[in-house]
């Protein structure tokens, strides 16, 4: 770190309109990048093999790698004689690696700036407009977090938005298969950084490979559509290591973590969070409200351990019929079956329900005397705070005049 603040005085750290990185600089930079190396072969990466052909900025301004597990997985991509490496994203707040970050010219970005998120697209589309300007190709992991390398996890599409071509990486870590002491998953149990760190070192040996794949240019249909551009690539990665998809981001392991302290096992609270964001058009703190509200007003009819329940209990719950809650409710919501209401099944559903709350619904078409019976609150004869109850209760719009 003092090597990196000694390179990068008088420069701001912020995105340059070009390369930056000359004379005393570079050497510097090149210094860094030996001493970490040597880091890394003490953590037990002494070679890493590559295979395949790597694209020059030109061909490919963006390279996507795959999993992403690790602290480790940047030493696959810093490798002698260190004038390949490529500039990653990277945060405002990234613990004292701002300068380092700097030195290979990164993309700087807020991550709880909305402007800060846009400013990146254009950084990046910028970078990959001018190559020639010497910029080093973009590396992203677009997992936006770890797992353990025992499936490909949801691709964000922040990589796919500037449409231009992108060359995916495989990165092979083998995973142990009874103590895995490499992995950093956003589920394990919670750990201080220096425990992390400490528990690379209790292996001698990590065998890295660096899987470079042909150059992924995508189609018309593809620069439209971020999303299906994100899928075709990830799927281009699993293939080739033949490995499962699983559609599981950071913000389901948040989701995981909060119904954690209410002891409910986490496995059974994955929520698909990327795609309820893209359907619905909500964010995580919106998701977390749900999450929170749902099991404060159901948990009575829940299984304790699973967050389950029945159509037959959650009827009993609110006093609806239960064939029209099977037959309009949860019909259709994906991974409903069997009269099984899973938490996912049961926040999709008042998502999907929601959308048809507004006031024209409450003040023609909702049996309003029939609710306030049912409930018991006198309150909801008010409008609005009928509508508030709807919002949160979707389910009593089943209740027609």
């Amino acid at each position: 770190m003092l090597i990196s603040k000694l390179a990068t005085i008088g420069l701001k750290i912020d995105n340059p309109p070009q390369p930056d990185i000359y004379g005393f600089r570079t050497i510097l930079l090149y210094i860094c990048f030996f001493l970490w190396r040597v880091m890394n072969f003490a953590a037990g990466v002494y070679y890493v093999k590559i295979t395949g052909k790597k694209a020059n900025p030109a061909e490919a301004p963006i390279q996507v790698m795959a999993p992403h597990s690790t602290f480790l997985d940047p030493s696959a991509v810093v490798n002698f004689p260190f004038t390949g490496a490529p500039s990653p994203i990277a945060t405002t707040d990234g613990m004292g690696t701002n300068d380092a970050m700097r030195l290979i010219n990164a993309i700087f970005v807020d991550r709880y700036s909305s402007q800060s998120r846009k400013n990146l697209i254009e950084e990046m589309c910028r970078r990959a407009e001018t190559p020639e300007l010497g910029w080093r190709s973009l590396i992203i992991f677009p997992e936006g977090t770890c797992g353990n390398r025992t499936a490909i996890n949801y691709f964000k599409p922040g990589a796919f938005l500037p449409g231009k071509p992108v060359q995916p990486i495989f990165l092979d870590i083998p995973r142990d298969s009874e103590f895995d002491v490499s992995s950093w998953s956003f589920i394990a149990p919670k750990s201080n950084i220096l425990v992390l760190m400490l528990s690379i070192f209790l292996k001698i040996y990590y065998p890295v490979t660096l899987n470079y794949l042909p150059v992924y240019k995508p189609s018309e249909e593809e620069q439209n559509d971020p999303y299906l551009f994100a899928y075709n690539v990830r799927k281009v990665i699993a293939d080739f290591a033949g490995l499962p998809f699983s559609d599981i981001s950071l913000d389901d392991g948040k989701v995981m973590d909060l119904v954690k302290k209410q002891n409910i096992d986490p496995r059974y609270a994955v929520l698909e969070a990327e795609r309820l964001y893209r359907d619905y058009g909500i964010r995580y703190r919106e998701l977390k409200t749900l999450v929170i509200d749902y099991l404060m007003t159901y948990r009575s009819c829940m299984d304790k351990k699973t967050a389950r329940c029945t159509v037959r209990s959650f009827a009993e719950k609110t006093k609806i019929p239960e064939s029209s809650l099977e037959n309009e409710y949860f019909k259709d919501l994906p991974g409903f079956n069997d009269g099984i209401i899973s938490l996912g099944v049961g926040i999709e559903a008042i998502l999907r329900a929601r959308q048809n709350v507004n006031s024209y619904e409450i003040e023609n078409s909702i049996n309003i005397e029939k609710i306030i019976k049912l409930t018991d609150n006198m309150d909801l004869s008010l409008p609005e705070k009928m509508h508030e109850f709807l919002l949160k209760n979707p389910c009593y719009t089943l209740l027609r005049k």
